[in-house]
This record gives structure tokens, C-alpha cells and sequence, in this order.
């Protein structure tokens, strides 16, 4: 499992509430390709922050959140995003959601797969 597997454009990675899915993880993927891990809101909640660093000032502490986003075509989609939004230049920003990649990375590999994979 890598950091990448948790990559969004607009850095709030895209999740399924199980229960709303009738406990099925097959439904949560898009492709065959894909796979399936199991992540605990709890879990994710107990990150607690990442920082981004100012120069000349304080680091801003953002906290991470699950929260629940629904769409047309999936009543189960939610997002992980941290509080305040991540801000500064682009490379700033890219460099403050890897952190979030890879500590979401590190809870999906301590809990493995649910779904491995096809490929």
C-alpha cells in the first residue's frame, strides 16, 4: 500500500461509510482494478494534525476530519479533509497532504487489505 493510493486533486481523499454500503466493499470499487482497505473514522480523526510551516511565523496546525459528502451516484461518499483548508503556494500545499498521504497510507497497511486488487 502506498501514498498514493489516497492521491486527490483537490486534497480531500474520497472514502465510503461502510454501514451505507451494507457492509459490502465490493461496491466501493470503481474498476476491477481496484482495491478495497478498511479505515476507521476514529482512526483517521486520531492523526490529529499536520502542519504547515510559515516562514517567519508559527506553524498552522490543521486537524483531520471525516465528513460525510454524498453524491448522486454514491449516498455512501465521504471525504477526509482537514480544518483550516490547506493554504500557501502549491508546492506548500503538496507537500503538507503528502504527509496526510502517507499517515493514511500507514493506518490501511496496519489494517491490510479488505479487497485486493485485481490485476
Amino acid at each position: 500500500m502506498t501514498s498514493e493510493a489516497f492521491r486527490d486533486r483537490e486534497r480531500k481523499p474520497s472514502v465510503d461509510r461502510a454501514e451505507l454500503r451494507g457492509f459490502n466493499p465490493s461496491l466501493s470499487k470503481l474498476r476491477d482494478t481496484d482495491g478495497v482497505v478498511s479505515l476507521m473514522v476514529v482512526d483517521v480523526r486520531a492523526i490529529g494534525t499536520v502542519k504547515t510551516k510559515m516562514q517567519n511565523a508559527d506553524a498552522i496546525v490543521h486537524a483531520v476530519d471525516v465528513i460525510y459528502d454524498p453524491t448522486p451516484d454514491n449516498p455512501a461518499h465521504s471525504k477526509i479533509i482537514v480544518k483550516p483548508k490547506f493554504f500557501g503556494s502549491k508546492n506548500k500545499q503538496r507537500n503538507v497532504f503528502k504527509l496526510l498521504q502517507l499517515a493514511l497510507a500507514e493506518l490501511a497497511e496496519k489494517n491490510g487489505w479488505t479487497l485486493e486488487p485485481n490485476v
